[in-house]
């Protein structure tokens, strides 16, 4: 499958060279074009490696526009250029995580029934060893 860029430059405008198809959960500001645009020329080459925990410099050309910290915050300071790879690298590790977050709440250890008898290792442990 051909690369096919996120934006493409006309009239010094970015504009979305595909319709987008995400799902984020906080709407891009109107003009989102012209801070991308800003954002991808002071970055042209990837940035990932600048936060902790990502390994290594990429080199390649920037594509992408990637929120360093709240997704709601636009300033130019927080939003870095980054190559599809590595966007879709870590936007994949934060969906991971929101979905492990909402699992864990609706998934918990089934209780046990309230005649069940512990045996007699597992029930000192709870108890303690003077009980």
């Amino acid at each position: 499958m051909a690369y096919t860029p996120r934006y493409r430059v006309q009239d010094s405008r970015l504009e979305p060279a595909l319709p987008y198809s995400g799902r984020r959960t906080i709407p891009l500001p109107p003009g989102w074009g012209s801070i991308a645009y800003r954002v991808i020329a002071r970055d042209p080459v990837c940035r990932w490696g600048i936060l902790p925990g990502e390994e290594g410099l990429c080199g390649q050309d920037s594509t992408e526009v990637d929120h360093m910290g709240d997704p709601s915050d636009h300033r130019l300071e927080v939003l870095r250029g980054i190559c599809q790879t590595h966007h879709q690298k870590r936007t994949s590790g934060q969906a991971n995580a929101a979905r492990s977050r909402i699992r864990s709440l609706r998934y918990r250890a089934p209780d046990r029934h309230p005649g069940y008898v512990l045996p007699e290792k597992e029930a000192s442990v709870i108890e303690g060893p003077n009980a």
